[in-house]
């Protein structure tokens, strides 16, 4: 799901999230899938408009994964990883 989230790909986490995959689950530095998925959008969105590819159906499909895990999943906004920073900070 973290890395999914981290790459915007919809399709895969929702499947992941209706398959029962834990939005609140930590990797070992406290980093939730919701912090993957605004540490990657940004990210993915700067690589994607400096290239020769079109930025835009990219930012929007990880859009829609940041909607998916804060609204449909609940997944906890104000959870704070092993350096005390929340998915607001990326």
């Amino acid at each position: 799901l973290m890395i999914a989230s981290f790459h915007g790909d919809y399709s895969l986490v929702s499947l992941l999230l209706r398959w029962g995959a834990d939005p609140s689950r930590r990797d070992g530095r406290g980093t939730t899938a919701l912090m993957y998925a605004c540490f990657g959008g940004p990210l993915q969105v700067r690589t994607r408009a400096t290239s020769a590819l079109p930025a835009l159906p990219r930012r929007e499909e990880h859009v829609a994964v940041l909607r998916l895990l804060v609204r449909d999943s609940r997944s906890p906004v104000d959870a704070r990883d092993s350096n005390g920073n929340t998915a607001l900070w990326w």
